[in-house]
């Protein structure tokens, strides 16, 4: 077959779980350390190819036979630090950077092979 383009969408639903740690605690400033993974559930997942040529479009669904189904479970888990600047039930804010993610996840199954991630978060916080 020759491929132009293989595209695997594939949709989860997380739910993450956290441990905080406030080694410093000011009146209205605070210091964290997280430590937590998100559970992946998968909900769906679809592949479609594009081909060179599109005489080729009646093998499509031979190929896509071939494509390796995404995990139904992938787990994160993540450490990050951070601080969180309001007073407890105010409007807070809080910035957040994370260090490397370790994803779980059968190689094998994704058309990428995700290992490692990070990032930062900014969130507001705002009690009703």
């Amino acid at each position: 077959y020759r491929v132009k383009e293989l595209h695997q969408m594939s949709n989860y639903m997380g739910i993450p779980v956290e441990l905080r740690f406030f080694p410093f605690r000011a009146v209205n400033f605070r210091v964290f350390l997280k430590i937590g993974a998100d559970l992946n559930l998968l909900l769906n997942s679809k592949n479609d190819v594009v081909f060179d040529n599109a005489n080729m479009n009646t093998y499509k669904s031979e190929l896509l036979a071939l494509v390796t189904p995404p995990d139904p479970l992938s787990v994160a888990f993540h450490l990050s630090g951070g601080f969180k600047w309001g007073k407890p039930s105010k409007p807070s804010l809080s910035v957040e950077i994370a260090f490397p993610t370790y994803i779980t996840s059968d190689p094998a199954s994704n058309l990428v092979e995700p290992i490692i991630g990070g990032g930062t978060q900014i969130s507001v916080q705002i009690p009703f």
